[in-house]
């Protein structure tokens, strides 16, 4: 994929220069490929890498609290019906999201949410972490 690039200047130590030199020799990239290649893997943001969950995390409490407490639903069809419902919270200024969210729990009996949103607490939920 060819990404636009636009000429800059760089002042370079000598010894920097140098490192520079003898590095495109050995991979047979220009000088300004190996500057561009260290910038990005200095200074642009990078994927989290994946650390597993340990055993004793009490993220792994709330996994399937949802089980078996209701009927699936598709949400998607329903949307107006969640959104409407909410109104009488009006003054809540609670988002689509959050709406949806409560109508879909209370449609499958859930009482905890694993959120930082104090809008669950507000709702009545029970919010993790506490």
């Amino acid at each position: 994929m060819y990404m636009a690039k636009r000429r800059t200047q760089l002042y370079l130590e000598e010894a920097q220069i140098k490192v520079l030199e003898a590095r495109s020799r050995k991979t047979g990239k220009s000088m300004g490929q190996l500057v561009r290649e260290a910038v990005d893997e200095t200074y642009r943001k990078k994927e989290p890498r994946e650390r597993p969950i340990p055993a004793d995390d009490p993220l792994w409490d709330l996994v399937g609290m949802a089980a078996g407490k209701g009927k699936e639903t598709d949400v998607s069809i329903r949307h107006d019906y969640y959104l409407y419902d909410f109104r009488k919270y009006s003054e809540k200024r609670w988002s689509y999201t959050d709406c949806v969210s409560f109508a879909y729990m209370d449609e499958i009996g859930l009482e905890d949410a694993f959120t930082f949103d104090r809008n669950f607490a507000q709702y009545g939920k029970r919010v993790h972490p506490a």
